[in-house]
């Protein structure tokens, strides 16, 4: 159907049937319209009905642009406000990849150490540690020391030597004479 928005047409029989279909039909197409009938009290009351059909088909139609332009509208500002567009969706693929590399090559630092620190791996940098010394950073980075002493301590039995005394290393157990 071609553009009749703005062009100017004759109805006839515009009161009801068919003349008012397409008069409403034309009227929806944004046509001007010149209305005639043999009865005028219902030639006026189809144009009243027929305008208040314009009207409230152009306030729907107001009202959808509307909405779309606020959605529209609310999209770009949440997007500015948040740092998300278009154009930046590549770029947080682009970082969020660095922050992926950085953290793997973190932890495989961190695993390097840890065979380092155990014996598994030998450190060619020419700072190497004798046996002891791998056994004194073993025991010292698996076993809390504090946590052991409470446990032996609680563990010893009634009519010992004083905690304290043992502790200090000052009780020594005595025999008994007679």
């Amino acid at each position: 159907m071609q553009d009749l928005k703005g062009k100017t047409a004759i109805v006839t029989g515009a009161a009801s049937g068919i003349g008012a279909g397409i008069a409403r039909a034309l009227a929806g197409a944004g046509m001007n319209l010149v209305l005639a009938d043999i009865q005028q009290d219902k030639l006026t009351a189809a144009l009243q009905r027929l305008q208040a059909k314009v009207e409230a088909f152009r306030t729907r139609k107001e009202t959808i642009k509307a909405n779309y332009s606020a959605a529209e509208a609310e999209t770009r500002v949440g997007e500015a406000v948040s740092g998300i567009s278009e154009e930046m969706g590549d770029v947080g693929l682009a970082m969020q990849r660095a922050e992926d590399k950085t953290a793997q090559l973190q932890a495989r630092a961190g695993a390097i150490d840890e065979l380092l620190a155990s014996g598994a791996l030998e450190d060619d940098t020419g700072s190497t540690k004798d046996n002891i010394q791998v056994e004194l950073e073993r025991i010292s980075s698996t076993s809390d020391v504090e946590a052991e002493l409470s446990r032996l301590k609680t563990a010893l039995p009634a009519g010992s030597p004083p905690q304290d005394a043992l502790t200090a290393g000052l009780a020594q157990p005595q025999e008994a004479k007679s």
